[in-house]
């Protein structure tokens, strides 16, 4: 039975009870935004001007420091930068292959985004991995999580059973925020903890979310 997490709470993955070669971290949510009946009374007076909401899921590899160490080059394959250590639509997989985003939902469970960690292939120099959502265009569409519901991030082993799972329905903290910062994986020793964080963010840019990471 999976680990049902709350905010600040971790779990350990220690390599001598878990396989760390794959990894699954999906996140979910209610891509078309929750019912009117379901908003909480104080977010009545935000009504988007759009009930599609377009989410990105990011990654982004820290250092012992707690910064990005690559933000990659300018070349690019069909348009798209091909390395660094943020991964995000625009970079789907890690140049060391140890991470990728994968959008094909196969866990079955409704999940919108998966990204797949080999913790044990990762270089050591990478200390933590953080895992961001962001709806696009949030303050132009007048969108934020509040409006979402139902967002969650769960932890599935090489088996696909899930271990954790942290929900993010229903809080008030997140009235005014176009960014989560879900969760992280953090190298705890030869073994790694995923802790569940949800620290909401109002901006709704990419580069200003990176700027705390360089």
């Amino acid at each position: 039975m999976a680990t049902s997490l709350k905010q600040g709470e971790a779990l350990r993955l220690a390599r001598t009870e878990h396989d760390l070669s794959r990894f699954h971290v999906c996140l979910g949510w209610n891509r078309e935004g929750r019912l009117p009946a379901e908003i909480p009374e104080m977010h009545v007076g935000a009504k988007p001007q759009s009930t599609a909401f377009d989410l990105d899921v990011v990654a982004i590899l820290l250092n012992q420091q707690g910064k990005i160490a690559d933000l990659g080059n300018h070349e690019t394959v069909h348009g798209v930068r091909t390395s660094g250590d943020v991964v995000y639509h625009r970079v789907r997989r890690h140049s060391s292959g140890a991470i990728w985003l994968s959008g094909d939902n196969r866990s079955g469970d409704g999940d919108e985004e998966q990204i797949v960690v080999d913790l044990a292939a990762l270089d050591a120099a990478y200390q933590r991995i953080v895992f961001l959502v962001i709806i696009n265009e949030a303050h132009q569409r007048r969108q934020n999580f509040a409006q979402v519901g139902h967002a969650y991030i769960r932890v599935l082993d090489s088996q696909e059973r899930s271990l954790c799972r942290y929900d993010l329905s229903d809080s008030p903290a997140l009235a005014h925020s176009c960014a989560l910062t879900f969760a992280e994986l953090r190298r705890d020793g030869a073994d790694w903890q995923f802790c569940a964080i949800g620290q909401p963010h109002e901006a709704d840019r990419f580069s200003e979310l990176l700027k705390p990471y360089l």
